[in-house]
């Protein structure tokens, strides 16, 4: 996997950027020529990312880590994978750069920056040459679950009955996978 400031460097990124003569119209080219997955960076549990993405005691959220994400995608060799941080900014006043067809993916509102999003772009150079969208085709992506999870978290006040249905499903898989109730239902120390 790329960090995506490398983009810029490829002879794809290059001959893209040549053939489109305004930015707009290339951002909006992108957008239906890559795939995108969105991941929540912290060190801890976040409860209102819980709160956005999960119903009150429903819900799973994979612990992973930026070095396992990049060793669990394998995909075919024309699909090129570039991952990093979101960059959350004003857009009244601040611009994305011009160089890197990738960039406006990666930039959010800064309204957005309590998400502390992670972002995977995939794109294909099949895709842009003959201006077949993602959402036509599609991609297909080998995952190694395992190398992906180190942990599967089960929502807050989530019922015993669904945690451990969760984890009788990872262990029917054969998945040497923890599940772990949410430290959000811990008791604080007094």
């Amino acid at each position: 996997m790329q960090q995506i400031a490398k983009s810029s460097d490829s002879k794809v990124a290059r001959d893209f950027i040549a053939g489109v003569t305004q930015y707009g119209q290339m951002a909006q080219f992108v957008r239906g020529h890559v795939a995108v997955q969105c991941w929540h960076a912290n060190e801890h549990e976040s409860e209102a990312m819980w709160r956005r993405y999960s119903r009150v005691g429903e819900g799973i959220a994979v612990k992973s880590t930026f070095e396992r994400l990049g060793s669990a995608i394998k995909c075919d060799p024309d699909i090129h994978v570039f991952a990093g941080l979101v960059k959350y900014i004003d857009y009244s006043k601040d611009k994305i750069p011009p160089h890197n067809m990738l960039l406006p993916i990666m930039h959010k509102r800064i309204s957005y920056k309590h998400e502390q999003e992670v972002r995977v772009v995939l794109f294909s150079e099949r895709f842009m040459k003959n201006d077949e969208t993602l959402s036509e085709a599609g991609i297909d992506i080998d995952l190694d679950v395992e190398t992906l999870v180190e942990a599967i978290y089960v929502a807050p006040t989530t019922p015993d009955w669904v945690y451990e249905l969760v984890k009788k499903v990872v262990a029917r898989y054969g998945a040497a996978i923890e599940v772990r109730r949410s430290s959000l239902d811990d008791q604080p120390l007094w």
